[in-house]
């Protein structure tokens, strides 16, 4: 072995440092003299490097692998066994003495020997020397000395320390304990050794198992087998605490939790859940592996809420779903679950819940609505206020038209309409007629005419009455001319009836003094006149009655007249005013009369008894013509607005005798309607104030859609001008400021 294989063998078991290795091999190479390894183990020795021991065991190992190598500047030889220098000193070195007590037996007396043998007979010597002066002082560090002035060498600690104190070979040093033994010293560092691998082995072999028993845990999580999913990690965690995936295992037990719930529908339950997981697996390295679930997660919990609220059949089970949903929603609104740039790929399901959930607010606030109108409505029909009753009604469905047809809502208003019926009385206080007229300031009348154009014979004999400007006149139909004048009153827009059985005499309501008159065709003169307590209705003719009514400010009369002589032959007192007379309805034997504002009143044609109120909701004053009976339905038209009116078909209730109902939905037309509807057998003509005209038909096999058009006309004419349409088997014509005629 060559003094540079020794300084290698040194660095390789770290019994020197690198530092101190490169200083060897230069001083080496430089030394004037060839340096063997024997030399430079008894200096390393000596200067406390080295143990004898250890110098004993690098100098005695096998040799390596013979290696071409050159150095030119050693000029070494290769034969390094050649290069033995013989030790000359004996380095020992000393052992200090384990505390243990004596074994019982005394020891035998002996000659002590010395510490350390020498070094084998098999290293010689040789003229070959490292001079210690030329090794660096620094390059071994201080070297203690005993009292004699010998060198104590360094105590290498470590494994490699002991080893080499263990070194066979050489004369047996003193032990002054049995446990010095190297057998035991040799055996204690094997075990250790052992141990070493042993558990790097563990390590090894536990980080494999540990990850098939994660990756088993978590494909049950991703088949949604939750329950064993959960069992798995926390075997997982008991078996293998300090796997890498601890904190991966944590979270997805928690997120295990909440899904089970979510998969049950069990929206409370998993609400709970996330309030307790979540806080619980937040802190957890792998928390961030759970967002993505995080952002459907939660979203499907609010979800889960708004739709039990939309579902909800009473409103504190609609409140108290709405109050989770809300709360479920600070979840989704935590932005350390669902961070901003999650959160926007579920912003537009959010949005959609968050409207459901104004659908059950809207919801909500429309029940306690309904049931604060029901309890309003109950108190004003209480007290006979039977306009603030429909009033509540009325502001109820301006909010929440949905509610029409409600069946709380129809109970409270049929409660309503009970009252109602049960308020009508007959008329008992009955006028009666005369056939003297009231005097005039002046019997001289003059009437300035001009006529136009030539006579038409076919119509010698007949007699037209019109009504203009505050007065009724008398006309020739052939030539036009002016019989007669009957001033009425500027305030009275009726027009005259004219009777188809007395002769064409005309029915006038004289609106300054609230009388129905008949006058003699031919001469205007009076035959009868009836007073009445009030301003009268638009009269209207039907089985040889004249139908008409009174309007008072609280209440409203509605009454028949006899023709002939004018006596009432009947008639009753509503607990509401009235705008219009009633209808007859041959078919059914009754009259109907609508009321000025909300309901629609039935009566016997026999003895004008009560059979039925039903509510229709128009507001008040807003009908300006009778109804119209075609077939069994009933046509009622409301003019809500200024331009333009609604036309409503009823029919009677198949379940509730004396109650109507909506057949279909409220046609709108353009314009008002401010002249009689027009029926001739099973067809109808409505016409408007904005030169509208719409011809209908009943088709009685046609249930849903009983009435379909006809025609429709539109007529000019100017701002202001009332068409008057006359329906004449197939044709249509209309009067306004020039006659026009349609056929159908």
């Amino acid at each position: 072995m060559s003094a540079l294989e020794l300084i290698d063998r040194l660095a390789q078991q770290q019994l020197i440092s690198d530092k101190m290795a490169a200083s060897l091999r230069k001083q080496v190479k430089a030394a004037t003299k060839p340096v063997s390894a024997e030399n430079l183990a008894k200096l390393l020795v000596k200067k406390g490097q080295l143990t004898a021991a250890q110098a004993k065991l690098l100098l005695a190992a096998p040799k390596p692998p013979p290696v071409v190598e050159v150095d030119d500047e050693l000029g070494l030889a290769d034969d390094m066994d050649k290069l033995v220098e013989p030790i000359d000193d004996e380095i020992v070195e000393p052992v200090e003495p384990l505390d243990v007590a004596p074994p019982p037996v005394k020891p035998k007396a002996r000659r002590p020997e010395p510490e350390f043998a020498a070094f084998d007979e098999g290293i010689g010597h040789d003229d070959s020397q490292l001079d210690e002066s030329e090794l660096d002082a620094h390059d071994f560090g201080e070297v203690s000395s005993d009292a004699g002035g010998r060198a104590i060498p360094r105590r290498r600690g470590g494994l490699g320390g002991l080893l080499a104190m263990l070194r066979p070979g050489g004369p047996k040093k003193f032990r002054a304990n049995r446990w010095d033994s190297p057998l035991m010293l040799v055996g204690g560092g094997s075990l250790i050794v052992l141990s070493l691998v042993g558990f790097a082995l563990y390590l090894y072999l536990s980080r494999g198992t540990g990850d098939d028993a994660f990756n088993q845990a978590n494909e049950n999580y991703r088949q949604q087998a939750y329950g064993q999913a959960t069992a798995q990690f926390q075997q997982f965690l008991s078996d293998y605490p300090d796997h890498p995936k601890v904190s991966l295992a944590r979270v997805r037990i928690g997120m295990a939790e909440i899904w089970s719930q979510v998969e049950r529908k069990d929206w409370p339950a998993a609400l709970n859940s996330v309030r307790s997981n979540l806080p619980a697996i937040e802190t957890q390295d792998a928390f961030s592996d759970a967002r993505p679930e995080l952002a459907s997660l939660l979203p499907e919990i609010m979800d889960g809420f708004a739709e039990a609220a939309l579902n909800s059949k009473e409103v504190p089970e609609a409140e108290a779903n709405l109050q989770l949903a809300n709360e479920a929603f600070d979840e989704v609104n935590n932005s350390s679950y669902l961070p901003t740039s999650t959160r926007q790929g579920q912003q537009p399901r959010i949005e959609e819940i968050l409207g459901k959930l104004e659908t059950v607010k809207f919801r909500i606030n429309q029940d306690r609505e309904l049931a604060s109108t029901v309890v309003k409505i109950g108190e004003a029909a209480a007290q006979g206020d039977i306009a603030a009753a429909y009033d509540h009604r009325k502001k109820l469905l301006s909010a929440y038209a949905k509610l029409e047809s409600d069946p709380r809502l129809d109970e409270a208003v049929l409660k309503v309409t009970e009252i109602e019926r049960a308020a009508v009385r007959p008329w008992t206080d009955l006028p009666t007629p005369t056939t003297t007229d009231l005097p005039v300031a002046s019997q001289y009348r003059v009437v300035l005419s001009q006529q136009r154009g030539k006579a038409l014979e076919s119509l010698n004999g007949t007699i037209a009455v019109v009504q203009t400007q505050g007065a009724v006149y008398g006309l020739d139909a052939a030539s036009g001319k002016v019989l007669w004048r009957r001033y009425v009153g500027f305030n009275s827009l009726h027009t005259p009836v004219v009777l188809a059985s007395g002769g064409g005499d005309p029915i006038v309501v004289d609106a300054r003094n609230n009388e129905l008159l008949r006058l003699d065709a031919a001469t205007g003169n009076l035959k009868w006149r009836l007073p009445c307590p009030a301003p009268l209705t638009q009269p209207g003719e039907a089985s040889g009655r004249i139908l008409v009514g009174c309007k008072l400010e609280d209440h409203g009369i509605a009454f028949a007249v006899d023709p002939q002589d004018g006596h009432v032959t009947g008639g009753v007192e509503l607990p509401v005013p009235i705008t219009v007379s009633p209808t007859y309805d041959a078919d059914r034997q009754r009259y109907v009369q609508p009321a000025s504002h909300s309901t629609v009143y039935l009566f016997s044609a026999d003895d004008w008894s009560c059979q039925g109120v039903s509510y229709l909701g128009h507001g008040p004053d807003t009908i300006a013509v009778s109804a119209a009976v075609v077939g069994d339905i009933l046509l009622v038209a409301e003019n809500p607005g200024v331009d333009f009116a609604r036309l409503h078909v009823l029919g009677d209730h198949p379940e509730k005798p004396g109650v109507l109902q909506r057949r279909v939905e409220a046609a709108r037309l353009d314009g008002q309607v401010v002249v009689p509807i027009q029926v001739a057998g099973k067809r109808v003509l409505v016409a408007t104030n904005h030169g509208k005209v719409m011809a209908m038909e009943l088709d009685v096999n046609q249930t849903d859609s009983p009435l379909r058009n006809v025609a429709d006309a539109i007529v000019s004419v100017a701002p202001g001008t009332i068409s008057y349409p006359l329906l004449d088997e197939g044709r249509i014509v209309v009067g306004d400021n020039q006659l026009t005629g349609y056929e159908l």
